[in-house]
C-alpha cells in the first residue's frame, strides 16, 4: 500500500477520484486472491 502512495505522489495525482479507485481496485484484487 506504501509503494501505491509513493507512486501517487511521485505521480503528483490531486484527483481523489483516482486515489479511490486505484485503492478500491487494490483492496479488490487483495480480497480475490486471498478468496
Amino acid at each position: 500500500m506504501k509503494k501505491i502512495e509513493a507512486w501517487l505522489s511521485k505521480k503528483g495525482l490531486k484527483n481523489k477520484r483516482t486515489l479511490i479507485v486505484v485503492i478500491a481496485f487494490v483492496y479488490l484484487s487483495s480480497f480475490y486472491f486471498y478468496c
